[in-house]
């Protein structure tokens, strides 16, 4: 499996969250709240280091320092005066739970958004599984509160296989794919909208659709999506009904080869497509780049590329 893969269902499993979200103060002020002792991790992230945190039950603070590549979380269960032994206090951020903090009912990214979460970032949210799931939320003023399911902000490898996407590659901060398994999780229940914001050096441009789903891996991860507004026009409704294709699994209706081979990415393809946001970085050969036709034809590779989800 490459490097690059989201180790995402793994983390779902080992990880889960309990049913009321946590909320986290930053401590500027260590006066009160220094442990001297707690159990040193290594954490790619204080997102991280927060999930490591919340899988422990007894932990009720953490400090995370990015200035050290090893054993730079620490988990404590509980606060008092004293010195930090392990990590330098004015390089380490330091985080308590908040004791009143009113989130219980944040499942999805809208749900931390209404309850004053407007930083887009990383966050553990909770699926009707019952899992915990971390995903980016999107949570500009004007759109706050989506689940980012793509992203394409440079150069990337989208060509990936079936397991690829439905497990989900990259880095949540930077270019992913967040798992066709995960947006059949949370699209199955309920009803969810989508929004694609797409850019082209300095120009700019959204669509969205009032409704969205994905269906299972069993009938293919096929598409279904409808209602678009927006300032690009649409260029899924050719892809609306159809199942999901990769290089390695073909199930479009082109009867002489394979759109994603064709194409170099990985669809909703029918014969074969009117966008293609999961196709090669940077070509500008007739439908093989990040396309949308209806704002700037099949021949120009957009720059950037965002898809997000968000319950209606």
């Amino acid at each position: 499996m490459n490097a690059d893969i989201l180790e995402l269902s793994q983390r779902h499993v080992t990880c889960r969250t309990s049913q009321k979200k946590i909320k986290w103060q930053s401590v500027s002020s260590l006066e009160g709240y220094i442990a001297t002792n707690g159990t040193d991790l290594t954490s790619p992230s204080s997102i991280g280091c927060s999930l490591e945190c919340q899988s422990v039950s007894t932990c009720i603070a953490f400090f995370y320092t990015s200035n050290q590549a090893n054993l730079n979380c620490q988990l404590h269960d509980q606060k008092f005066d004293g010195t930090i032994g392990l990590i330098n206090v004015g390089n380490a951020k330091y985080y308590v739970k908040q004791e009143n903090a009113s989130s219980s009912n944040a499942s999805y990214c809208d749900d931390l958004y209404q309850n004053g979460y407007n930083v887009s970032g990383v966050y553990t949210i909770q699926t009707t599984d019952g899992e915990g799931l971390s995903v980016r939320c999107e949570m500009s003023p004007d759109t706050g509160g989506w689940i980012v399911f793509q992203q394409r902000l440079n150069d990337s490898d989208f060509y990936k296989t079936w397991d690829e996407y439905k497990t989900g590659f990259g880095d949540l901060n930077g270019n992913f794919w967040l798992g066709n398994e995960n947006l059949w999780t949370l699209t199955k229940t309920g009803s969810w909208k989508l929004r694609v914001e797409l850019t082209y050096g300095n120009e700019s441009g959204y669509a969205e659709y009032s409704f969205f789903s994905v269906s299972d891996e069993a009938s293919f991860y096929y598409l279904s999506v409808g209602g678009y507004s927006g300032n690009i026009g649409d260029s899924l409704y050719l892809q609306n009904g159809y199942r999901f294709s990769t290089k390695d699994r073909d199930f479009d209706t082109f009867y002489v080869g394979s759109c994603a081979q064709s194409f170099h990415g990985a669809w909703w393809y029918s014969n074969c497509h009117l966008s293609n946001l999961n196709g090669e970085y940077g070509n500008n050969e007739y439908g093989k780049g990040i396309t949308w036709e209806s704002w700037k034809t099949q021949e120009v590779s957009l720059t950037t590329s965002k898809m997000m989800i968000k319950q209606n």
